[in-house]
């Protein structure tokens, strides 16, 4: 389908063992896959190496970024089972998201692995069929249709987005990226901060919009700042 112009982009963040080479070269050809989407600025791609950009990855960074993603692809392998952070950290934190419904959790079958006694059971991975893409004759072909099946579902996050003719919703912001707590106390800016929704509903860019508090010092821009990431919904 041809994408129309998007008010965002559809954020999906990829989990693989960086420490298995094999698994590093069929997510390579699976972005190479989705390069199209890419090309076209449907979709923005998160995966732990670029994150880091050659520094340590800390925890929070990556779930901060697992917070905003729509769509979470689990490379699936005895190596993604073996790696600590593979399967303690994104794997567990993509369960609970897509539990609550916040974002869309697709494994791929990359190896042979005995998934099926995993937490993942309960999901239909990709390749459609249950052989892992390094079983296939043709990897390409296996690889075309793990693309295809994500961007199914990026079809439907679209359809939902333009559906409502602006955003799904606020941006989402992740509390574990703010080093200060809500304040319940804060009242009396609802004028404001409905003011913040209403332009972030409204602005049609695929990047993520920006907006600037202004003031002098002391008369509350870090509280409303607070105030808009915790409880957006005004």
């Amino acid at each position: 389908m041809p994408f129309p112009s998007l008010p965002r982009t559809i954020k999906i963040f990829f989990s693989y063992a960086l420490s298995a080479p094999q698994d590093k070269r069929l997510f390579e050809k699976l972005t190479a896959h989705l390069s199209l989407l890419r090309r076209q600025h449907v979709i923005d791609e998160w995966f732990d190496s670029a994150i880091g950009a050659g520094s340590t990855i800390s925890q929070q960074v990556i779930e901060t970024h697992l917070h905003m993603a729509d769509i979470i692809v689990l490379l699936i392998s005895a190596d993604f089972f073996a790696d600590e952070r593979c399967y303690e950290l994104e794997m567990k934190r993509a369960l609970e998201l897509s539990d609550t419904g916040a974002a869309r959790l697709i494994p791929v079958l990359l190896s042979p692995a005995d998934w099926s006694i995993s937490p993942l059971d309960r999901y239909r991975p990709l390749p459609l069929n249950g052989t892992p893409v390094s079983l296939w004759k043709n990897r390409d072909d296996a690889l075309s249709q793990v693309a295809k099946g994500i961007r199914r579902v990026v079809e439907e996050l679209v359809s939902k987005t333009m559906g409502t003719g602006a955003h799904s919703g606020p941006p989402k912001f992740s509390p574990y990226a703010i080093p200060y707590r809500s304040n319940v106390f804060f009242t009396d800016r609802e004028t404001i901060l409905a003011t913040l929704a209403s332009s972030f509903a409204s602005t049609q860019t695929p990047q993520t919009p920006i907006l600037a508090l202004n003031g002098m010092g002391g008369m509350g821009k870090t509280q409303i700042a607070l105030t808009y990431i915790y409880h957006p919904a005004h």
